[in-house]
């Protein structure tokens, strides 16, 4: 994700952000949480999202969760590269108290359904997914995505690749709505 930075560059860059982070934010005793999507291949997208979160946070504190991760299929079509391990080092940089991996959760969840995430310190009850008309639209239009052509084929239902997706789908959304 860091695009051509040296990895001593990357580290100066980090300090700084911390230092300035841990001297311009309030403290995290609150329970508050702001929560920052870190998915976008282009890390000014993820810089961009930080720093408005903390300008957020110093006029109302709250904790920093960022979301972040990479699904194997999207990894193969459009994120050639993507770094969870730089995010959450980007992450924590700008104060993050946690930072999810929401694909690993979901490998979490798929062993155990009843475990939900714990967020800020609190253990979350895990939620419902979407209703069925919202949820297949959503899966519908990321698996023509990802298989890049303009419509699903006729036989979509029957797919193995598509019947994947819509599975992946209902636990993203059931992550999301916990």
């Amino acid at each position: 994700m860091w695009l051509k930075a040296q990895p001593t560059e990357l580290q100066w860059f980090l300090d700084a952000a911390t230092t300035y982070w841990e001297k311009h934010l309030p403290p995290q005793d609150h329970a508050e949480t702001i929560v920052v999507e870190a998915f976008h291949q282009d890390i000014r997208v993820t810089l961009r999202n930080l720093v408005f979160a903390n300008a957020i946070r110093r006029i109302r504190p709250a904790h920093l969760v960022v979301l972040t991760g990479v699904e194997e299929d999207w990894r193969r079509t459009l994120w050639s590269g993507f770094d969870v391990a730089l995010v959450e080092r980007i992450s924590r940089a700008f104060g993050a108290s946690d930072v999810i991996d929401v694909y690993d959760l979901l490998e979490q969840r798929r062993k155990d359904p009843n475990a939900g995430p714990t967020v800020a310190g609190r253990r979350l009850p895990v939620a419902a997914p979407l209703d069925e008309q919202t949820l297949t639209a959503y899966a519908d239009a990321t698996y023509c995505r990802l298989a890049k052509v303009p419509r699903l084929p006729a036989d979509h239902a029957t797919r193995p690749d598509y019947r994947r997706r819509r599975d992946l789908g209902a636990g993203l959304s059931a992550l999301y709505e916990t």
